[in-house]
């Protein structure tokens, strides 16, 4: 996507006069310490969704092209030292309203909303739309269920497909959510639930873990919370991650970066 620089006023001049806060070149605008805005190599005009100076009191006054996690994207990608920003060299390769598909030095990555949540996750496989991406993300087991009619749900990155483990995985034993008691008074205290995979935020009332296919039911929460819970009952779902992603990071809406999610 190729913007036209007669349309777009310099980004020193996007800052405003007498704002302490806000430094500025023709290429970037950093309000304190983060970057808000960032014009790429090829004119394309990026609007960082994490600045602090978000909503009313926005420094910017650029027209902007897409938006981005620019804090977090400058923690996986560097960003380098002083006005040498790295991120000028991304390459916004499609964009909706909700999703931006963009690629840095060969990798490929994908920023979007789940629910209103922001996610940055970088694919494995270069595509070259955003509909590409979200169907490449889709397990080839989701899509056989899909196909078969078979209900299939969704919590993050994990797809809950409606499944009943077979005779010989229904040998393996399941972990159930349990009450941690106290060490001194033996009271019940607080309700430990099994996560679907280890150091995952997701957790399910009873997991079945059985030699690579993992099974949930109960209901299927997030630790932090970012999503919303789903309650299975007693029925067994297969549970399968989203394929073609090499990595998912945690984006916080204002100012600070991410994190491995």
């Amino acid at each position: 996507m190729q913007s036209d620089p007669r349309d777009q006023p310099r980004l020193r001049d996007a800052a405003g006069r007498g704002r302490r806060c806000v430094r500025s070149n023709r290429d970037s605008v950093v309000h304190y310490n983060t970057l808000e805005l960032l014009r790429l190599k090829d004119g394309t005009v990026v609007r960082s969704s994490q600045c602090w100076s978000a909503g009313f009191a926005s420094c910017g006054r650029a027209r902007v092209d897409v938006a981005l996690p620019l804090t977090t994207v400058g923690e996986i990608i560097g960003w380098g030292a002083g006005e040498s920003w790295a991120g000028r060299d991304i390459v916004i390769l499609d964009h909706t309203e909700s999703e931006v598909l963009f690629a840095h030095g060969g990798r490929t990555f994908l920023f979007g909303h789940d629910n209103g949540r922001p996610y940055l996750v970088e694919l494995k496989d270069r595509v070259g739309t955003v509909y590409e991406a979200l169907v490449s993300m889709a397990p080839r087991e989701v899509i056989g269920a899909l196909a078969n009619d078979v209900p299939v749900l969704r919590q993050g990155e994990w797809w809950l497909i409606r499944q009943e483990p077979t005779e010989k995985e229904h040998e393996f034993v399941s972990i159930r959510a349990r009450f941690k008691e106290s060490a001194t008074t033996g009271m019940k205290r607080r309700l430990i639930r099994p996560a679907i995979e280890k150091g995952s935020a997701h957790t399910a009332g009873e997991v079945l873990d059985a030699e690579g296919r993992t099974f949930v039911r109960g209901t299927v929460r997030h630790a932090r919370r970012e999503h919303e819970p789903i309650a299975l009952g007693n029925v067994w779902h297969l549970a399968v991650r989203n394929a073609n992603v090499l990595a998912s990071w945690q984006v916080p809406r204002q100012g600070l970066g991410g994190g491995i999610d």
